[in-house]
């Protein structure tokens, strides 16, 4: 060091000749360094950034001892280390140093013993380490709070909770959330039956541990708070006053009770929302970690499993309900070690499917390294223990991550475990960040013994340079090169040479010291950024008698510097939706300005323009998008081959990264466009169908006096009576509109099906022949069967129907004849199908396709073929009505219907039935019973008059004894006073608050032994379950004729009652 008054005197153990140089290091190293006397502690020597980082004053350092810059209380600990171990004093560690402001940082301490002016000295390197210290506290506090909350979890699922009784079940579980999550309130509310209001079930309050329950608030005092909860999100309301979602309890609620956040996850049973998990925060407001809000959804699914255990007595698909809305991998595993069960997030974890996973040894799916500590901990549970583990696991697409796992044992009715129960988090991203913490402490330690910095001495007597190792790396010269100063100012680039000579001149004459960034041109021709210190040595004479200083490599910073500025004008051209191309053609400018020599390309269809130009020596990286799928090639040519280095390395992968985010960004858009016209679609043709239904019914009951009368009518009349052609004409008229109502109800998924186990390729090959009767010689009709279609539940006569409306629809698409083809196949709709077309529903199909080569939809129209009453036919030709019945047909049998087709080429209509359990079989044709009548006393319940005039007129011809009454109230007074009816024949759809199932279950009350024939045009679900007829209810369908009645009726008297299932409900 340097003799003058700013340096003090030199370390007796370093030589003269090191002695301003060491110096020179020690005053302007990047890190604050430090001098101080073992024996007083008092500094002797401070560098410039020590003064700088601690905000002391050279003078004041030197005035102070190294326990005046320790907080209050970590002193103690200084002075017992010191006292312990003199002779090494203040060895090293991370110890809390005070700044002069008052602000504490965590510091690495480094240090050797040195003489210095004669004294015992210890030199002190001392590095910040603060923000690792403070990344690591958080991740640890992170930690924690993660164990303490599935710790809690893990308790309460493997503890008595599931044999309390529900009040004390739901008093657990508050008691729990609120403590855990440290809240002052943790509530319980559910739904009540209206679905109008919640009820409080348990409210736990943490100041008083008491608990209360019985409170109601109706949906009308908080309209904004019930729109959030019946959308299914969570409500983190951290600032419970000013958010929208919950500001309407200011005044009542939040403020006398000092709330200031609120925590809120709706409770799911059987896939319906049920109620509110609620956690309020009593003091200011408050932020909610994502570590709580999966926290309170966990609990949430935990009452949610509660409650249907109680509701549902131990019903395993509602626990499948609760475990399948879990985050978390959930699975069960046996005793033997196979895989029992695992959630859809454990699947989508492992990236198999079900049939990949259920039933195969778990430890194929852990990795080998971790196999034996993993079953370890399996035969611990399988004793009776729980515990927890962090292993990894490989999946089924060979990816691997790192999970943690609470287990705990599953035990049958007699108490015996037999398999294990566990949950595992996937925490590869804080493995990750815990891994890069790690690199991070190492490259700061090592960075405290070498900082990167080359330094240099120019002996202005000799001209010579003098130089470390590192200067002579980082100028990528050959180990023990002495280059002279001429040779050193040529490897900077010729645009800062002028001002180095400048700096160095100025330094020599005035003594100023210099400090500025550069770039040199290293001896493989490489540009490195470079930043240069450099001041005169004095001799005692005030002389300069030579320049010293340091050389270091800031390349990477420049480098980055640059690259986050490109990256954030791409990410702001990103969020302003600007088009795909003008993204790309921003990321490729940015590329080669970036590398220059380079020319980049973006493909997405396989078209290479930089190839024109006969480059070479590319690299190529994928651009992937969220979901992980490759979406184009991302590629640099250089004009030269080389290999690339780290830094384009980083610059393809990080663009390559906007690339996706772009390409994403475009999908999505695109997408959502898609997603929202099929919303508008399926809006359109669901609000037609509930016009089309209840017209349909009133219809149907003018119908059916029409037709009855028009029959009644007709037998009046002779064979050659003019009126009689009258009556036939009306009857007809009446019966096309029956036809029209019934393909109404069809569109509506209205009507009453009667399906059964369908083979489908034998149902097409049994129509083949009405096919060609049905569309003329110029058609010419394939039909493929398939082989080994899978059977289907469908009413096998309305299947028919549908296929013959689709066969006809074609030949009139085919006026100059053409190709008719009609198939059927097994097939599987997957995820990705299922996500474009709405009312697809995934799994096994059997799939019946109808095409033709006509003359094709136009794309305008397309979108509207299954709406009621729209046609393209001319006038008079069409009703509208083919596809919507089909349509409606299909929907109402579980199935989905999608069309394509192309103007000039043809179309084809496929229909998707779901697979059914049952095995088709063949339906025995039924004889048509003869027409009679019968003595019986029948009681009549019709509320529209003329309806029933006219059938009490047909009962009467056909010799029953006929009660009547308009609704169910007064039927059921009827049945009171006479004990001989024989059977109920009401409608099903009657105004007063009943319908005809509610009275027919009344009915049975009354007399257990009553037959029922129910009639309806439109029956609105009274009778139907799963818009189907149960088994053994009967059922005569609007618009009917005296014949039908009274063929329904001898079939209803002679059904006996125990087969015969009803609902006594309007649903």
């Amino acid at each position: 060091m340097n003799q003058d008054d700013d340096a003090g005197p030199p370390p007796e153990s370093w030589p003269a000749e090191d002695a301003t140089f060491r110096g020179h290091l020690f005053r302007r190293h990047p890190q604050p360094m430090w001098i101080y006397d073992t024996g007083t502690l008092r500094f002797l020597d401070v560098n410039e950034a020590a003064v700088d980082r601690y905000g002391y004053a050279r003078d004041e350092f030197l005035a102070m001892t190294i326990a005046d810059i320790r907080p209050a209380e970590d002193v103690p600990d200084l002075q017992q280390a010191v006292a312990g171990a003199r002779e090494d004093g203040e060895r090293g560690g991370v110890w809390r140093h005070r700044r002069r402001d008052g602000g504490v940082l965590m510091v690495e301490i480094a240090s050797i013993a040195l003489r210095y002016d004669g004294r015992d000295a210890r030199l002190v390197l001392a590095t910040d380490v603060t923000r690792s210290h403070v990344l690591q506290e958080r991740l640890r506090a992170s930690n924690q709070c993660y164990e303490r909350q599935q710790r809690a979890l893990a308790e309460l699922m493997r503890g008595r909770l599931w044999q309390y009784d529900d009040e004390t079940s739901l008093r657990e579980i508050t008691a729990t959330a609120a403590r855990v999550l440290e809240v002052g309130r943790a509530s319980i509310w559910r739904l009540n039956a209206e679905r109008d209001a919640i009820v409080l079930q348990d409210l736990f309050d943490a100041a008083t541990a008491g608990h209360s329950t019985g409170t109601t608030i109706p949906g009308t005092t908080a309209p904004a708070y019930f729109r959030a909860l019946h959308s299914g999100e969570i409500i983190d309301a951290e600032d419970a006053c000013a958010d929208p979602r919950t500001r309407e309890f200011t005044e009542d609620y939040l403020q006398p009770l000092g709330i200031g956040a609120m925590l809120d996850a709706p409770i799911f049973v059987a896939g319906r929302l049920d109620g509110v998990l609620c956690l309020e925060h009593v003091g200011p407001p408050r932020r909610w970690t994502d570590e709580e809000r999966v926290f309170v959804v966990s609990f949430a699914n935990l009452v949610s499993l509660v409650l249907a255990q109680r509701e549902l007595a131990h019903s395993e698909s509602h626990l499948r309900a609760i475990v399948d809305n879990e985050p978390e991998c959930v699975k069960i595993v046996s005793a033997d070690g196979r895989v029992l069960e695992m959630n859809p997030a454990g699947l989508r974890l492992l990236e198999g499917s079900a049939q990949q996973i259920i039933g195969r040894p778990v430890l194929g799916l852990i990795h080998p390294e971790d196999r034996e500590v993993f079953m370890e901990l399996h035969q611990r549970v399988l004793r009776g223990g729980s515990g927890q583990l962090r292993f990894r696991i490989l999946s089924c697409q060979g990816s691997l991550r790192w999970m943690e796992t609470h287990s705990a044992p599953l035990r049958d009715r007699a108490g015996e475990v037999h398999a294990v129960l566990s949950v595992a988090r996937d925490i590869t991203a804080s493995r990750q960040a815990e891994e890069e913490l790690r690199r991070r402490e190492a490259l700061l330690r090592m960075s405290s013994r070498m900082s990167r910095l080359g330094a240099w001495t120019i002996d202005l007597s000799t001209g010579r340079l003098i130089c470390t190792e590192e200067w002579l790396e980082l100028h990528e010269l050959p180990a023990g090169s002495a280059p002279d100063r001429r040779q050193a100012l040529d490897l900077h680039a010729p645009e800062f040479r002028a001002r180095l000579q400048a700096a160095l001149e100025d330094c020599v004459m005035s003594h100023v010291p210099f400090d500025f960034e550069s770039q040199i041109i290293t001896a493989r021709g490489r540009r490195v950024w470079v930043r240069i210190l450099g001041e005169a040595v004095l001799d005692q004479h005030g002389a300069v008698v030579r320049v010293q200083g340091a050389t270091q490599d800031i390349s990477q910073r420049k480098h980055e510097e640059l690259l986050q500025q490109v990256e954030q004008q791409l990410l702001e051209l990103i969020s302003t939706a600007a088009p795909l191309r003008a993204v790309f053609d921003r990321l490729v400018a940015a590329t080669q300005a970036l590398l220059p020599g380079s020319i980049a390309a973006i493909r997405l269809d396989g078209e290479d323009p930089a190839r024109e130009q006969d480059p070479h020596g590319d690299w190529t990286t994928p651009v992937i998008d969220s979901a992980g799928v490759v979406r184009a090639l991302f590629t640099v040519y250089r004009a030269q081959a080389q290999p690339a280095g780290d830094a384009d390395r980083a610059v393809i992968t990080r663009l390559s990264r906007l690339a996706g985010i772009a390409i994403e960004r475009d999908r999505r858009a695109a997408d959502l466009r898609e997603s929202e016209e099929r919303l508008r679609q399926s809006q359109r043709l669901e609000t037609a169908g509930q016009l089309t239904g209840g017209v349909a019914h009133d219809f149907n009951n003018l119908l059916t006096v029409i037709i009855g009368n028009a029959g009644l009518l007709q037998e009046s009349f002779g064979a050659h009576d003019e009126r009689r052609h009258l009556v036939e004409m009306i009857g007809a008229a009446a019966e096309r509109g029956a036809e029209l109502t019934q393909r109404l109800l069809a569109f509506a998924r209205r009507q009453a099906l009667a399906p059964r186990a369908v083979d489908a390729g034998g149902l097409l090959s049994g129509m083949a022949d009405l096919l060609r009767r049905t569309l003329g010689e110029h058609i010419e009709i394939e039909v493929r069967p398939g082989a080994a279609t899978w059977p289907v539940l469908v009413d096998p006569g309305q299947l028919e129907n549908a296929l013959l409306n689709l066969a006809i629809n074609a030949r009139d698409a085919m006026p100059g004849g053409g190709r008719l083809t009609i198939e059927a196949a097994n097939a599987e709709l997957d995820e990705d199908y299922v996500s474009r077309h709405a009312d697809a529903r995934p799994g096994a199909h059997v799939m019946l396709a109808v095409s033709d080569t006509g003359v094709g939809i136009a794309p305008e129209n397309l979108a509207r073929v299954f709406e009621p009453f729209y046609t393209t036919k001319p006038r008079g030709k069409g009703t509208g009505l083919g596809l919507a019945m089909v349509y409606g047909f299909i929907r109402q049998s579980g199935g989905h219907v999608n069309i394509y087709s192309e103007p000039g080429s043809g179309t084809t209509v496929r229909i998707y039935l779901p697979r059914a359990d049952e095995v088709a079989a063949n339906e025995p044709t039924r004889p048509v019973p003869e027409v009679v009548g019968g003595t019986e006393t029948v009681l009549l319940v019709e509320d529209d008059a003329p309806v029933r005039e006219f059938a009490r007129s047909q009962l009467l011809a056909l010799g029953y004894r006929v009660l009547e009454a308009p609704d169910g109230p007064r039927a059921l007074e009827v049945l009171r006073v006479h004990d001989d009816i024989d059977l109920l024949f009401t409608d099903v759809v009657m105004p007063g608050g009943m319908n005809g199932a509610q009275l027919a279950s009344a009915a049975r009350e009354l007399r257990p032994g009553l037959r029922v024939l129910y009639t309806s045009g439109y029956t609105e679900n009274a009778i139907l379950h799963h818009d189907r007829l149960d088994a053994g209810v009967q059922l005569l369908s609007k618009p009917y004729r005296s014949a039908d009645l009274a063929r329904k009726l001898r079939e209803a008297l002679a059904t006996p009652v125990a087969g015969e299932q009803f609902r006594g409900s309007s649903e």
